[in-house]
C-alpha cells in the first residue's frame, strides 16, 4: 500500500479485495493508535507515522532475510515448503503430466500433495480449510478469492479424413475458425441432454440456423473423441480434454467457433481470510503461464 499510495492498485499486486485490504490497514492503524495514511477520495498519502513504521518494516525485513542466508549458508537440511491441492480427476493429469514436473524444477523446495476429487467437493474442502488452494470453474461461494489461469473454448472436432478440413480457413489464436455454414447438415456425435455442452450446442444451432443430423447420443462424454475419430460425427469438446484423448491413430482436427461464444473459466482459488504465502503466488502464477502456453 505504501508503495501504490493506491488500496484498488496494492490489491491487485497481492491477490486480495479492496475492501479486506482496507480492513487490514483500519485494524493497524487501531493497534498502534494513529492513523498512518491521509485519505482523499481514492488517493493515500503517508503520513509521518506511516513513515516511521515503513521504514521500520523495511529494517525488520532485511534483517529477516539476511537471517535467511545465513542460515542457508550452514547447508543444513531443509525441510520442503508443502502446499495442498484440490482438483478434479480430469484435470489432474494435466496438472501432473505437465505442470509439476517443470515446476518441481524451476522450485525443488516446494511440495505439491494433489487432492483428487469431484468437482462439488472442490469449494468444501477450501472452505474447512482441508487444502490450501483449489482448481475450479467460477467459485459459488462469496468467501474464496480467485485467480483466472485459464479460458477452456468450446471447440468443434472434426474427423481428420473429412471434406471441411479442405476448406480454408482463417485462424483465431491456436485453432482455424469454422463457419456454421460449414456445419449445417453435417452427422454429429452429441453429448446427453443432461450435459453442459449439449446445452451449448443447442444454443449455437438456434442461435446460427443450423440443422445437423445427430446420429449418435452418448451419455459417456469421454468417448467423445473417439466416436469423432471413428468418422461417426462432428463433436462438440471443451479444449482441455483434448490432452486427455489418446490411443487413436487419427485425431480429429479441432476448430474454434466465430467469436468464441462459449469459454469455461478455470481458476486457483483459496479461502477470503487466508493470506496468499509466497509458495501460493509463484503456484499461480506459474500454473497461469503453463497453461497459457500449452500444447492442446
Amino acid at each position: 500500500v505504501c508503495e501504490e499510495l493506491s488500496f484498488t492498485k496494492a490489491s491487485h499486486k497481492l491477490y486480495v479485495s479492496q475492501p479486506a485490504l482496507s480492513q487490514q490497514i483500519s485494524r493497524l492503524e487501531q493497534e498502534i493508535g494513529v492513523p498512518l495514511f491521509h485519505r482523499s477520495g481514492s488517493s493515500l498519502q503517508l503520513l509521518p507515522s506511516g513513515v516511521i513504521l515503513r521504514s521500520s518494516a523495511k529494517r525488520i525485513l532485511n534483517e529477516y532475510y539476511l537471517a535467511l542466508n545465513n542460515i542457508k549458508g550452514l547447508n543444513l537440511p531443509t525441510t520442503p515448503e508443502v502446499l495442498n491441492i484440490a482438483i478434479t480427476k480430469p484435470r489432474a493429469f494435466l496438472l501432473m503430466s505437465y505442470v509439476l514436473p517443470r515446476f518441481y524444477e524451476k522450485y525443488p523446495d516446494i511440495q505439491v500433495v494433489v487432492n483428487e476429487v469431484d468437482s462439488f467437493e472442490v469449494e468444501p474442502l477450501l472452505l474447512d480449510g482441508s487444502v490450501d488452494m483449489g482448481f475450479c470453474n467460477p467459485p459459488e461461494y462469496m468467501p474464496l478469492k480467485k485467480k483466472l489461469i485459464f479460458n477452456e473454448q468450446l471447440l468443434i472436432a472434426v474427423p481428420k479424413n473429412h471434406p471441411i478440413n479442405q476448406n480454408h480457413h482463417e485462424f483465431d489464436g491456436r485453432y482455424p475458425v469454422i463457419t456454421p455454414e460449414e456445419l449445417d447438415g453435417q452427422d454429429f456425435v452429441m453429448q446427453s441432454s443432461d450435459d453442459t455442452i449439449f446445452q451449448y450446442a443447442q444454443t449455437f444451432f438456434k442461435t446460427y440456423h443450423v440443422e445437423p443430423v445427430v446420429r449418435i447420443v452418448t451419455h459417456a462424454g469421454e468417448y467423445i473423441h473417439f466416436l469423432t475419430a471413428a468418422n461417426l460425427g462432428l463433436s462438440f469438446v471443451f479444449e482441455m480434454s483434448i490432452s486427455l484423448q489418446t490411443g487413436y491413430q487419427d485425431p480429429p482436427v479441432y476448430y474454434s467457433l466465430p467469436h468464441r461464444p462459449y469459454s469455461k473459466p478455470w481458476y486457483l482459488a483459496y479461502r477470503d481470510d487466508t493470506v496468499l504465502t509466497e509458495t501460493m503466488r509463484l503456484f499461480t502464477e506459474y500454473n497461469a503461464q503453463c497453461f497459457e502456453k500449452y500444447p492442446f
